[in-house]
């Protein structure tokens, strides 16, 4: 993200990040954030003359090699990577094996949302922290769980458990997270940001007040079908989807927050064949 105040809405912006992205080899939008937070420079060269002028506008000169250095900007958390992991055969006798993101390093907060088809048995993992697990109200037997930890030394894929005779379909994304704080979340997860709909394709996720700067929001929706495109809130940047399992379908996005306050998501636009039930989830990661 660009440092607060400057005019990063047109295309110029986006020139410029995806050439520092490639300059620093990491081509991805999202990876360049990262880049850029260590002062990435980057080649007069590689830049449009359209770019150099808002870089100019913006009081962002070029160094006397011609270069462009970026200006400081605020640490955001960092998605660094994702997993997605589906099952249809999730019962208390066969484990759901969930993959990790790839690339985890020590201190890395690991994030992981498990959205199952019925609202029998607490989704866990072995060392994760169960921030969330929320039952459809409607009794429409769904179940949504939030879980995190603190990565380290770790290795292999992890083993998702729950208690529940009949064979579920499920779906997991895990995120790999950096700075961020060792609260990991800036607002509590378990406070009532998850809405349970019925025969509602388009909602909105909760709305919440971030409590500190630079926090970063993630929303999540879940549907039991049907789902066949993922389209964002306004202002967010996908993440990841999944439409994999029948009865198990995931869409998530995140949006950076530069100053604490109120953060209200806008409308869901995606694709579905008819009009499944879910869930809509949002929570707030906290910078370091």
């Amino acid at each position: 993200m660009p440092k607060p105040g400057l005019d990063y809405g047109g295309a110029a912006w986006q020139t410029y990040i995806a050439a520092v992205g490639a300059a620093t080899g990491q081509g991805a939008v999202n990876d360049a954030r990262a880049a850029m937070r260590s002062h990435a420079s980057i080649t007069g060269g590689s830049i449009d003359d359209v770019t150099k002028k808002w870089l100019e506008a913006n009081s962002i000169v070029p160094d006397k090699d011609g270069s462009f250095t970026f200006p400081t900007v605020a640490a955001f958390p960092v998605i660094e990577s994702i997993a997605i992991s589906t099952t249809d055969t999730w019962d208390t006798s066969t484990p759901f094996v969930i993959t990790p993101p790839a690339g985890i390093e020590d201190g890395d907060k690991l994030v992981c949302v498990i959205f199952k088809n019925d609202d029998v048995g607490v989704p866990a993992m072995s060392g994760f922290a169960a921030d969330l697990s929320v039952a459809d109200t409607a009794g429409d037997d769904r179940r949504t769980s939030l879980l995190s930890k603190t990565a380290s030394s770790e290795s292999g894929n992890y083993s998702g458990t729950m208690v529940d005779a009949t064979a579920r379909m499920a779906v997991a994304i895990m995120l790999r997270v950096s700075n961020c704080h060792a609260d990991i979340f800036d607002v509590n997860p378990a406070g009532g940001h998850l809405t349970d709909v019925q025969n509602d394709k388009n909602t909105a996720s909760p709305a919440m007040t971030s409590a500190t700067d630079n926090a970063l929001m993630v929303v999540c929706q879940h549907l039991v079908s049907g789902m066949t495109a993922f389209g964002v809130p306004s202002g967010f940047t996908l993440i990841g989807s999944d439409f994999t399992e029948l009865q198990a379908h995931v869409g998530q996005a995140y949006f950076d927050i530069e100053s604490a306050g109120l953060k209200t998501p806008g409308v869901y636009t995606s694709t579905v064949t008819g009009t499944p039930d879910g869930h809509r989830l949002s929570f707030m990661l906290k910078a370091a």
